[in-house]
């Protein structure tokens, strides 16, 4: 008789809350990228493994193509988006040591997780297990994240708080990679070299009032521009759209989720699936837990500066070109307030 040893079956103790769904779903994923400490997955075809709720009970708007399974397995009736809100296409297995994210599963013994993984292979899932080889990852039991950035200063602009965003640009210019977007934060009389042009001209068309329209032309310019997983133009628009979330103030008077909505509409077909996921994120004030802890700092120049180095900490260049978009943003704040 032949005795088949059984899976290694490793714990997520802690899920970003929109993954939750996934406890009620049955389908497959594709591994994108396998990194040291996280990998990324891709959910290619989902079913909901309960029956769907009647059709007066879906969302009447189709969601973006890049942003849910659901635009994937049409053939397999209606209801694999519900009440529960949008399913991202992605998901981020990591190592408990990183800081949570929007799209993120911590995994206990990750290790064992990554040393399974294969890039372009098939991950089953099967309410809430994945199966990866001979490991599976339970994340039912996990802790939920939520990845929704807070808003300290309700719906206007930006505070002054001078000490605290000089505090966080310095950061920015003095450990920021050189081939990051961290030089368009220069004074003009240090104009952006040609490599910075596009990214310059995206952020002159969303100088605040900005509306909707120039959204979507700033993210047709940069949007998949740039090397990696998430482009630097991502990257970029992510930064003013987290901005134009905590302050809503920043774009046309009631005009700021429209403005994230067309950057992200605009943005997400000309860049990768994790680019994409990461912008339609940032469209809904999803990030990670760095950022939660810069936006809830920015009152206090010490505590933002040590929040900005781990903001620079994520990706090679990543969270300094979100941060530099973030940074022009708050920057013309002054100048809004006082018009």
């Amino acid at each position: 008789m032949i005795r088949t040893a059984p899976r290694l079956r490793l714990p997520a103790v802690r899920l970003a809350a929109p993954l939750a769904a996934l406890a009620r779903m049955r389908g497959t994923a594709r591994v994108l990228a396998v990194f040291r400490r996280s990998a990324y997955l891709e959910l290619t075809a989902l079913a909901p493994v309960e029956p769907a709720g009647p059709p007066q009970d879906l969302p009447r708007a189709r969601r973006p193509l890049a942003w849910t399974a659901a635009a994937h397995v049409e053939a397999a009736g209606p209801g694999v988006c519900t009440r529960d809100g949008d399913l991202p296409r992605l998901v981020a297995l990591t190592s408990p040591q990183l800081d949570p994210g929007p799209f993120d599963a911590a995994v206990v013994g990750f290790e064992h997780v990554r040393a399974a993984l294969r890039p372009a292979a098939d991950v089953e899932l099967d309410r809430g297990i994945l199966v990866v080889d001979d490991v599976e990852v339970d994340l039912n039991a996990a802790s939920r994240w939520d990845p929704e950035l807070p808003r300290p200063w309700g719906d206007g602009a930006a505070p002054h708080a001078p000490a605290a965003r000089h505090a966080v640009e310095q950061v920015l210019q003095a450990h920021a990679p050189a081939e990051s977007l961290a030089g368009l934060l220069r004074r003009r009389a240090h104009p952006p070299d040609g490599r910075l042009a596009p990214f310059a001209r995206a952020l002159e068309m969303l100088a605040p009032p900005a509306e909707a329209l120039a959204g979507a032309r700033a993210a047709a310019l940069v949007a998949g521009r740039g090397p990696g997983l998430t482009p630097s133009g991502d990257d970029l628009l992510c930064g003013v759209m987290l901005a134009t979330w905590v302050w809503p103030g920043l774009a046309a008077a009631g005009r700021a989720a429209a403005l994230r909505a067309r950057i992200a509409e605009a943005a997400s077909p000309r860049t990768t699936t994790v680019g994409a996921a990461y912008v339609q994120a940032a469209q809904r004030g999803w990030a990670s837990g760095a950022w939660h802890r810069l936006v809830l700092s920015l009152g206090d120049a010490p505590a933002a500066r040590a929040a900005a180095l781990q903001v620079l900490a994520i990706g090679e260049t990543s969270g300094a070109d979100a941060l530099a978009g973030f940074c022009w943003a708050w920057r013309v704040a002054p100048d809004l307030q006082g018009s």
